[in-house]
């Protein structure tokens, strides 16, 4: 919630429809630091989404196509004598990370 929240206010266009909006009723000082605001947060604002990972796919894990769109995924190659480990969540790959820590 708060991060939505976080990225209307720091958006350009609702500082920039206040300012016009205030400049339509007479308020041309709270209307210029209204488009002053919608300025910075149009100029600071991230140009491009940041990216999001996850390793989504439509294939169950035992299924041939599986393997090779893992290897795309991941961009990682798997190579015959290699063997894959599927950890499901948090509580199952810090434990085994850490143990193949310990023994590297």
């Amino acid at each position: 919630m708060w991060a939505r929240v976080r990225r209307f206010v720091w958006s350009w266009w609702p500082w920039a429809l206040t300012g016009l909006g205030l400049a339509f009723i007479g308020h041309r000082g709270w209307a210029m630091g209204a488009g002053a605001m919608a300025s910075i947060s149009y100029l600071l604002a991230p140009k491009a989404e940041p990216p999001r990972y996850g390793l989504e796919h439509t294939f169950s894990t035992d299924a041939a196509e599986f393997l090779p769109t893992m290897v795309g995924v991941t961009d990682v190659p798997f190579l015959a004598g290699n063997q894959l480990e599927l950890l499901h969540n948090g509580d199952a790959f810090y434990p085994r990370m850490l143990q193949d820590i310990e023994q590297a």
